[in-house]
């Protein structure tokens, strides 16, 4: 059955991915991807999420990531006993002597595999956990959570043994440079057995002159690595396999052969490797490629895992913690929008109440002009209407405790315009009609008022007996019936 694994190398300024799939003993490249964060607002997150996007890599496939190797120190070390579990027991002076940081703020990992119990060097391979959390974190905003975590070098040196399988024979190098260090591993006999890591950045922008300079910092730095690991200069059939940062012209290697009195190779990613048509592949990508090698044939590749390390408890759910906190910024933000819009209702209704106590004043000193302490209009009005009410009995046989004049009065007050200034004399109320009194500014406000009048459902019909102008007092004085009844309609 197919296998399908991702490697992304993050780098310190570019992400680069494959997707490999293994079918049998063969391996097929189907996706490659590659990425440069030249600008602090370049967000490796965006990156990572655009490899499941648009890109369209397999979200079920499993993951290696490798940590840069600026960010990994290594060591070569005596140990009694063989294999990765010496290293949680190696004494803490020693420890502290090797590295720059304290023990504690380590993990630490081995990627020989011995197979007896002779004491002797072993390379490890050490990180700190800040640096780890930080790598892990990043990847899981992307919602990516690694089954490997591999130093570039080993990933470098996978990808290059599958493809070039001669490297695990005698005595190499391999050089992996990226756009800010330069790494410098020695395999011995198919194992690492020295690493050297060093800072390295171009000073010149020319093609030619970054060869120059890459080829007299390369003879220095090999020449030093392996006389400290032999204690000789470097024999010259020994190999170097140059991992450059960007495609290098092949024009360049007949100048470091010379310098290096060595064969220079640049790796071809895909001299073992299928690869799909559509993907663009040079060396840039072996480091990515070495890293879902490492998941997809582990009996040839070696290297490391620091999430095996026992000392380091990788968190696989960052994300969720930091989702979490945002889901409660949300809630209490949703709290108190909630809590603010209740107050802004309560004041509204507050403004709201205050308007219709207002209207009621207005209505009750038209209805009864003469008034002019106003305390509690519904009850003073109910008040004044007592005595029309015993009036009004004397007229029409109104069944005791009846409500209707005060449904009269209202549907009076409601149809009454409150700028109109009209004032009402007498108001003689009846079972079938209604007959309205007063004086009023013009001729206009009597007519608009009639008009709001006939507007109401409650009044079948409505009209002016008598109107006229009073010279005296310059008013208009008017009387209106209204008829309840339909047999009152004239």
């Amino acid at each position: 059955m197919a296998k399908r694994c991702i490697g992304i190398d993050i780098g310190s300024t570019y992400i680069s991915a494959v997707q490999i799939v293994r079918s049998a003993e063969q391996f097929h490249i189907e996706k490659s991807f590659r990425a440069k964060m030249r600008r602090n607002t370049d967000s490796p997150v965006f990156h990572l999420k655009q490899l499941f996007g648009r890109n369209g890599f397999d979200t079920n496939a499993n993951v290696a990531i490798s940590i840069p190797n600026i960010k990994v120190f290594f060591r070569r070390l005596q140990t009694n006993v063989s294999g990765s579990e010496h290293i949680s027991e190696h004494s803490h002076s020693i420890l502290k002597q090797e590295f720059p940081f304290q023990e504690e703020e380590l993990v630490m990992q081995s990627p020989q595999k011995h197979t007896t119990a002779e004491s002797g060097p072993a390379m490890v391979a050490a990180a700190k956990k800040g640096s780890l959390s930080e790598l892990l974190d990043t990847v899981a905003e992307a919602s990516i959570y690694p089954d490997l975590v591999d130093a570039a070098i080993f990933a470098a040196y996978s990808a290059v043994k599958v493809n070039h399988p001669e490297i695990a024979y005698g005595n190499n190098i391999i050089a992996h440079i990226d756009e800010v260090n330069l790494t410098i591993a020695v395999v011995e006999n198919g194992n690492i057995v020295l690493v050297r890591s060093l800072p390295f950045v171009p000073k010149e922008s020319d093609l030619k002159q970054i060869a120059d300079e890459l080829t007299s910092v390369l003879h220095q730095e090999v020449e030093v690595t392996w006389h400290r690991l032999y204690d000789t200069g470097i024999e010259q059939e020994t190999k170097i396999y140059l991992l450059p940062p960007c495609s290098v012209n092949n024009d360049i290697l007949p100048l470091l052969e010379q310098k290096l009195a060595c064969q220079v190779t640049i790796p071809d990613p895909c001299r073992m490797v299928e690869r799909s048509d559509d993907c663009t592949i040079d060396a840039t990508i072996l480091t990515a490629e070495g890293l879902a090698l490492r998941l997809l044939a582990p009996e040839q590749t070696s290297g490391i895992n620091f999430l095996e390390a026992t000392d380091f408890e990788a968190d696989p759910m960052p994300a969720i913690r930091k989702n979490a906190f945002i889901c409660a910024v949300l809630g209490a933000a949703i709290v108190v929008f909630l809590v603010l819009g209740l107050f802004a209702r309560l004041s509204f209704l507050e403004k709201k109440n205050i308007f219709i106590k207002g209207e009621m004043k207005e209505i009750f000193k038209n209805t009864l002009p003469g008034e002019t302490a106003i305390i509690e209009p519904l009850a003073q009005l109910e008040q004044k209407l007592k005595p029309l009410q015993a009036d009004y009995s004397k007229f029409a046989p109104f069944s005791a405790g009846t409500d209707k004049p005060l449904e009269v009065l209202r549907d009076i007050s409601f149809s009454t315009p409150l700028e109109s200034n009209i004032k009402v004399n007498n108001i003689l109320i009846t079972n079938k009609s209604a007959r309205l009194s007063g004086t009023s500014p013009s001729f206009k406000a009597v007519y608009d008022w009639l008009r709001l009048l006939k507007e109401n459902p409650e009044f079948y019909a409505v009209d002016i007996l008598d109107i006229g102008a009073d010279t005296q007092s310059e008013s208009v004085q008017f009387t209106i019936l209204i008829s309840l009844d339909s047999s009152e309609q004239s």
